[in-house]
């Protein structure tokens, strides 16, 4: 990007630590909580994760984003789907190798996974380019307090499961 790391694959690589010095003592358990920001805006990934190209992308939302790309410096290029697909799409790489490295150290028999979203994308173009269809609303509708409670709702349950887990095992 500008000649940092890109911050989720920082986050994954500690994630990726955490559960590989874990399998070195099996019989201690563990809580983990990876919470990615990826498919969030700012809307902006390396470019050699960049793996669409919609020929009929449009770039309204670079008007919150700015164009990262080196030797770029016109945001008309920016393509919106595009990168907020190739985010999901590393998301799904991560997750995936998060699984994988679960069951080479021998830890997936044991482990429960979550996986949960918040309230989906903008309704505006300006804002990301998501699709919640077909749900209706997003950040900043009437419809996103619906969502916000429920998740809230069933955190807590989540918790509350994990508490009275936790307190039979132990």
């Amino acid at each position: 990007m500008n000649g940092t790391n890109y911050e989720e694959l920082m986050f994954a690589e500690r994630v990726y630590e955490i559960i590989s010095n874990q399998s070195k003592i099996p019989e201690q358990r563990f809580f983990l909580v990876y919470t990615p920001h990826i498919v969030h805006c700012p809307l902006q990934i390396p470019k050699e994760y960049l793996t669409f190209d919609f020929a009929d992308d449009e770039n309204n939302c670079s008007q919150q984003t700015p164009y990262i790309y080196p030797g770029f410096n016109d945001g008309s290029q920016y393509k919106c789907r595009s990168t907020y697909h190739s985010m999901v799409t590393l998301l799904d790489i991560i997750i995936g190798n998060i699984t994988q490295l679960l069951k080479t150290t021998g830890l997936w028999e044991n482990t429960l996974i979550v996986l949960s979203s918040d309230n989906g994308g903008a309704e505006r173009l300006i804002e990301s380019a998501p699709n919640n269809y077909p749900l209706r609303g997003g950040k900043y509708s009437p419809f996103e307090v619906l969502c916000s409670i429920t998740y809230l709702l069933l955190f807590f349950f989540i918790i509350i499961i994990f508490f009275f887990i936790c307190l039979f095992l132990f």
